[in-house]
């Protein structure tokens, strides 16, 4: 008797009982004998002559046989995956109880085969599980030993840039300050009287001196922004002295200009104070504001507007900054607000500048939880759109 399973185009035996004891196991191919029928059939019979009949295998329990009753053994799916089969030196008397008998061993040695196959799965499945796990480990590992490493090399280059901006901050600013304090000094007469041309020379020290100095703080700003050490500060504010706190700063610029500057606020708000950062919320608003006057022709029209997003139920409060223009291309809108963009000529917008200011309002504004948009037509204006919380105070 042979319990086989087949692998390939290859039967392994399993179990092999002849010559009343059990047998080493072996493996022989498919072709060429009988069990070939029996794994096509499911069930073959060859009563005698079994010699004559096939060309069979020169193998322990083949050599001598004359007779074959074999029964495929089938998986959960009605493969074929072995055979059970009995073979004799003699012919078999009655091939029927043979193979009613045969019948009942293959139901038993197929259930015990398809468990001993579903165990031998789970192992190599645990063996395949173990091999991916430690695997996985050694890569995060590896991924967690980088990260600490590029944590370090981060932390030094946080150390660096604090380092440098404190250095910025004293090395640049305080010689500036002087410069400035000198230029002011002279304007003033302090040191005796100047003539027209060297009052001009002055001016146009002054003015650079100042344009450098909000450049400078316009790039430690957004520096401390992007480490997250600038902290907004939130205090009561009437948002009625903020507007025309902040027109203050421009209103020399836009008098030069012949430039009307105004504001509107609704009354809801006009004696009411509520809660935001006092000078951040105005250092967006002069950038705007200086913005709209450079790029507003003589004669035009610069606006503060401010009120609340919904009169029942306002949880924003809403201003805007108006001008009237030589407005923005549609094109440049998207990246406008993004660290040193400046709009090119197609947008007639050729007034120089760094490109940070814009993006230092994003920051500021976000930094309070709102939002910032920018609705502009070429020729005809831009409106500056802030979104703020609305926090009474």
């Amino acid at each position: 008797m042979l319990v086989n399973e087949l692998v390939n185009d290859q039967l392994h035996t399993l179990a092999s009982w002849s010559e009343g004891s059990l047998q080493p196991a072996f493996s022989y191919a498919v072709a060429g004998n009988p069990c070939s029928l029996t794994l096509r059939d499911g069930l073959f019979i060859q009563p005698d002559s079994l010699q004559q009949s096939f060309q069979l295998p020169d193998i322990p329990g083949w050599k001598h046989a004359t007779s074959y009753l074999g029964i495929a053994l089938y998986d959960l799916n009605r493969r074929p995956f072995g055979n059970l089969c009995i073979l004799s030196r003699r012919p078999l008397q009655t091939p029927q109880r043979a193979m009613e008998l045969l019948q009942l061993f293959a139901a038993r040695a197929a259930a015990e085969l398809e468990r001993q196959r579903a165990i031998r799965s789970l192992e190599q499945l645990n063996r395949d599980l173990e091999s991916i796990v430690a695997k996985r480990t050694a890569e995060l590992q590896t991924a967690n030993e980088q990260l600490m490493a590029v944590n370090i090399e981060l932390e030094q280059a946080t150390r660096a840039k604090d380092t440098f901006l404190a250095a910025m901050s004293h090395e640049l600013r305080t010689p500036l300050h002087a410069v400035l304090g000198m230029a002011e000094s002279l304007q003033e007469g302090i040191y005796g009287p100047i003539n027209d041309r060297q009052q001009q020379a002055i001016e146009t020290i002054d003015q650079s001196g100042r344009h450098l100095l909000t450049l400078i703080n316009d790039i430690l700003d957004l520096a401390k922004i992007a480490s997250g050490k600038l902290e907004i500060v939130p205090e009561p504010v009437y948002l009625t002295w903020l507007a025309e706190n902040s027109l203050i700063f421009v209103r020399e610029q836009a008098l030069r200009k012949r430039i009307k500057l105004s504001s509107t606020i609704i009354p809801e708000l006009r004696e009411r104070q509520v809660i935001l950062d006092e000078l951040r919320i105005r250092q967006a608003l002069i950038n705007l504001l200086a913005n709209a006057v450079s790029y507003t022709p003589l004669e035009g029209h610069v606006q503060i507007v401010i009120a609340l997003d919904n009169a029942d139920n306002p949880e924003q409060i809403v201003i805007h900054v108006i001008d009237n223009g030589i407005g923005i291309a549609a094109a440049d809108l998207d990246r406008i607000f993004e660290p040193f963009e400046q709009i090119g000529p197609s947008s007639g917008r050729a007034k120089g500048g760094s490109g940070l200011g814009l993006a230092l309002v994003r920051q500021i504004i976000e930094l309070h939880g709102g939002r910032i948009h920018v609705e502009s037509t070429l020729g005809e204006g831009s409106r500056f759109t802030i979104l703020l919380p609305y926090v009474k105070a």
